[in-house]
This record gives structure tokens, C-alpha cells and sequence, in this order.
């Protein structure tokens, strides 16, 4: 089961409200992230990352949990292949 907490340090957010949990697959988008945190690039404070294995193995029960717990935004982030053919862990 993939466990988070949604909400950040208040003091790193201006607006609590706008906080986006993102689920980053392993193999593209959180080494992608990775990549730019090597290259001292910075994203916003708002953005959450939930490393998982392959966001093929994400199901929507995920996503509604990750809503239930009040994260206002939710988005998968991963490559365009089909899950199927992808790299499933």
C-alpha cells in the first residue's frame, strides 16, 4: 500500500490549499526529478512526490484515498506507453 501524508510543512507553502500530490514513477518521472535535485533545479514547495515502483501498479483507490485525506490536487506523472507494455515492478 502506498502511504503519504498530503499536507506539507506549513512553513514551506504560502497557500495550503493549492498543494499537489504527485505520483512519480520510479523509472521516468522520479528520476527525472531526481536528475534536476543532482542539478541544484528547484520546483515548487506546493508539489509532493509519491515514489512508486511504476505508475502502472497506481490504481484510482490511490487517488481517492490520496483526495479523502484532503490533498486538493492529485496527478500521476509517467511515460506515454501503455502501463501494460511498460516496466511494472
Amino acid at each position: 500500500m502506498i502511504e503519504t501524508d498530503p499536507s506539507p510543512p506549513a512553513e514551506s507553502v504560502a497557500d495550503p490549499d493549492c498543494t499537489i500530490l504527485a505520483f512519480c514513477c520510479n523509472f521516468c518521472a522520479y528520476a527525472a526529478a531526481d536528475l534536476a535535485g543532482a542539478r541544484r533545479m528547484q520546483y515548487p514547495a506546493n508539489v509532493r512526490i509519491v515514489h512508486v515502483p511504476c505508475t502502472g501498479k497506481v490504481e484510482v483507490e490511490h487517488f481517492l484515498a490520496a483526495l479523502e485525506r484532503s490533498a486538493p490536487s492529485v496527478v500521476e506523472v509517467r511515460v506515454l506507453a501503455d502501463p501494460a507494455e511498460g516496466h511494472a515492478a
